[in-house]
C-alpha cells in the first residue's frame, strides 16, 4: 500500500504534466472514467485523508525529546497577538505578513521565542514566505528546528541560522574592509565542529564573522571546501566574501567566472566590479571606451557593441538579456558596461565628468542608458555626490524604469542621507506628475518616518480622499503609511479618521484611513507586549 504522502505528491506531479503523456500512478485503481477522471477523483480522496490524519507507523522510533528552550518565552499576551496573526483573523494577508515579520524581528531582538502551540502554523508561514524563513529559526527556538527535523515541508528550517548574531550577519555581505580596525586574527574563533555540521545559513554566518576578523584566512576555508559544495551553498558562501573584499580575493574570483552555477557566476561578477583595480574592472573600462568616445572636438560618439563575444559573456554581459531587460540587446549592453566600470573612467573625459555625461544633447538616442548605467555604477560604488547629480539630471525619469525589476533610481536614493531622502519625499507629495516616484521614495525613507513627513503623508492622503477623489492612491499611501509610520500616530491617525466619518460629504475612501488607525493601535500594543 502507498502511504499517503508520497501518493499525494506522486498525484499531484501527474496532474501538473497531464495523464495524456504520463498516465496514472500503477496503483490507481482503473474506472469507467478517463485516466483524467480517475486520477481526480483519487486526488479527492487523498486530500480528505490528509486532512484526517493517519495513524503513526508502529516500526518508526519514537524521536527524541525536543530540547529545553535556551531563551525565555514570550509573554501570554504577545503569544495571543502572534496566534491572531497566524490564524489570519485580524486585517488582509499582505497586512498580517508584515506584522508577523515585526513580531519576529521584535521578538528575536529581545531574546526571546514563540509559545510552543505557536509553532507548527509559524512554520507553515515561513514554508510559504521565505523572507520569514531567518526571523523564524531564531523566534521558534529549539522547538521549531525540532519539529522541522520531523517534517519534510519544515526541512528549510534546517538551512538557517538559528543564532540571532548570526541571522544579522547574513543580511548584507557588501561592507568595506579597514585593516587598521579590524579585530586581531587571533581574537576571530573558527569553529570547525559548526563548520562541518551546521546548516546553510550558521555556515555562511561563520565565514562573514572569520572575513571580518581574517577575510584571507575565512577564504582559505571556502576555497578548501568549494569542490564538495553544491551549487545553492556555493552561490550562497562565495557572497560573504564582499566583507572584506580585497586584492587577494580576485584569483578566487576570476575561477568562479566559469562555475558550472549561474548565481554562483553572477556573485562573481557583482564582486569583482567592486573589486577596485582588478583585472575585471579594467576589462569593462576598455569596453566602455570603445563604446563611448570623444570625437577630438569636445562631442561625444556612442557606440554600443553590436554584438558580444565569449569573453564578453563570462563577464556577466547576456548574450540575449530578453523582455526583463526592458530594452534591446546594444542599449541593454551599454548600460551593463557602463554599470560596471569605475567611475573614475571618465575623468579622462572631462574635469567635471557628471557634468559632462549627464547633458548630453549629441547622445544619438543613448543618454537613456548612459545615464542608467552611471546610476548603477554611482550605487555600487556608493557614491554620494553622483547620486545628487544623477537625480537631478535631465534624465533622472529614465533611473525609474523598471529593468529586469530593479530601478536605478532606487539605489541612489539609499545612498541619501534620511533627512534629504525624506525632504525628496516630502518636496514630491504634492507633485501628481511624481506620484510613482514618490512612493518609491517613501518605500526606501527608513522606519519610523520622521514626524513631519508623517503628517505631509497624512495631510495628503486627506487631499486625495476629499479633493482629488483618488481613493485608490490614498489607499495605497495607507499601506505603505502602515509600515513605516511610528506607532505613536495612532491617535492622529484615528482623529482624523473620525473627522473624515463625521463629513457625510467625504469619499467612501476614508475607510482606507480608519484601517491604518487600527493597524497602527495594532502595532503599538504589540510593542509593549514585546517590550
Amino acid at each position: 500500500m502507498t502511504t499517503a504522502t508520497p501518493a499525494w505528491a506522486e498525484v499531484m506531479s501527474t496532474a501538473l504534466v497531464g495523464t495524456d503523456r504520463t498516465g496514472p500512478p500503477t496503483w490507481v485503481p482503473p474506472t469507467a472514467a478517463d485516466p483524467a477522471s480517475g486520477l481526480l477523483e483519487v486526488a479527492a480522496l487523498l486530500a480528505v485523508s490528509r486532512r484526517a490524519g493517519g495513524l503513526p507507523d508502529r516500526d518508526v522510533a519514537r524521536p527524541a525529546r525536543a530540547p529545553d528552550e535556551a531563551r525565555p518565552m514570550v509573554g501570554a499576551a504577545a503569544g495571543n497577538r502572534l496566534t491572531r496573526l497566524l490564524g489570519g483573523n485580524v486585517f488582509d494577508a499582505d497586512a498580517r505578513s508584515e506584522l508577523t515579520r515585526e513580531w519576529l524581528s521584535l521578538a528575536a531582538g529581545r531574546g526571546l521565542v514563540a509559545p510552543p502551540q505557536s509553532l507548527p502554523a509559524l512554520l507553515e508561514a515561513g514554508r510559504a514566505s521565505r523572507e520569514l524563513r531567518s526571523l523564524v529559526a531564531v523566534a521558534g527556538g529549539n522547538r521549531a528546528r525540532w519539529l522541522a527535523e520531523q517534517r519534510p515541508s519544515w526541512g528549510y528550517l534546517l538551512e538557517e541560522a538559528d543564532d540571532p548574531d548570526e541571522v544579522d550577519l547574513t543580511e548584507e555581505f557588501d561592507e568595506p574592509y579597514d585593516a587598521a580596525t579590524r579585530p586581531a586574527a587571533a581574537a576571530v574563533a573558527w569553529d570547525e565542529t559548526r563548520w562541518q555540521e551546521g546548516s546553510a545559513g550558521t555556515r555562511a554566518a561563520l565565514l562573514a564573522r572569520a572575513r571580518r576578523g581574517d577575510p584571507d584566512a575565512a577564504r582559505d576555508h571556502l576555497v578548501a571546501a568549494w569542490s564538495k559544495e553544491p551549487a545553492a551553498n556555493r552561490e550562497r558562501f562565495i557572497a560573504t566574501l564582499g566583507i572584506g573584499l580585497g586584492p587577494g580575493d580576485e584569483v578566487f574570483l576570476e575561477k568562479a567566472l566559469d562555475d558550472r552555477a549561474k548565481g554562483v557566476r553572477q556573485q562573481a561578477v557583482r564582486l569583482l566590479a567592486r573589486l577596485s583595480g582588478s583585472a575585471y574592472q579594467e576589462r569593462m573600462a576598455q569596453r566602455a571606451r570603445a563604446a563611448v568616445r570623444l570625437d577630438g572636438s569636445g562631442g561625444l560618439i556612442i557606440e554600443p557593441p553590436a554584438e558580444v563575444d565569449p569573453a564578453m559573456v563570462r563577464d556577466g554581459l547576456s548574450a540575449d538579456p530578453g523582455n526583463g531587460a526592458g530594452y534591446g540587446k546594444r542599449a541593454w549592453w551599454l548600460e551593463a558596461l557602463v554599470a560596471a566600470t569605475p567611475l573614475s573612467t571618465w575623468l579622462d573625459y572631462a574635469p567635471d565628468p557628471t557634468t559632462f555625461l549627464l547633458h548630453r544633447p549629441d547622445a544619438d538616442g543613448w543618454a537613456e542608458n548612459l545615464v542608467r548605467g552611471l546610476a548603477r555604477a554611482a550605487a555600487r560604488e556608493r557614491d554620494v555626490e553622483w547620486a545628487r547629480q544623477l537625480l537631478a539630471s535631465p534624465s533622472a525619469k529614465a533611473l525609474l524604469r523598471p529593468s529586469y525589476g530593479t530601478r536605478p533610481a532606487e539605489g541612489l536614493y539609499e545612498l541619501l542621507p534620511p533627512a534629504e531622502l525624506s525632504e525628496h519625499a516630502r518636496d514630491l507629495l504634492t507633485d501628481d506628475n511624481a506620484s510613482q516616484q514618490v512612493y518609491q521614495l517613501l518605500m526606501m525613507c527608513p522606519a519610523p518616518w520622521p514626524a513631519d513627513l508623517g503628517t505631509a503623508v497624512l495631510d495628503r492622503v486627506v487631499v486625495l480622499i476629499t479633493r482629488e477623489r483618488q481613493g485608490y492612491r490614498a489607499d495605497s499611501l495607507c499601506q505603505l503609511a502602515a509600515r513605516k509610520l511610528s506607532p505613536s500616530a495612532a491617535a492622529d491617525v484615528a482623529a482624523r479618521a473620525a473627522a473624515l466619518r463625521d463629513d457625510e460629504a467625504q469619499y467612501t475612501y476614508e475607510r482606507a484611513i480608519e484601517r491604518l488607525a487600527e493597524i497602527l493601535h495594532f502595532r503599538q500594543k504589540m510593542i509593549e507586549e514585546l517590550a
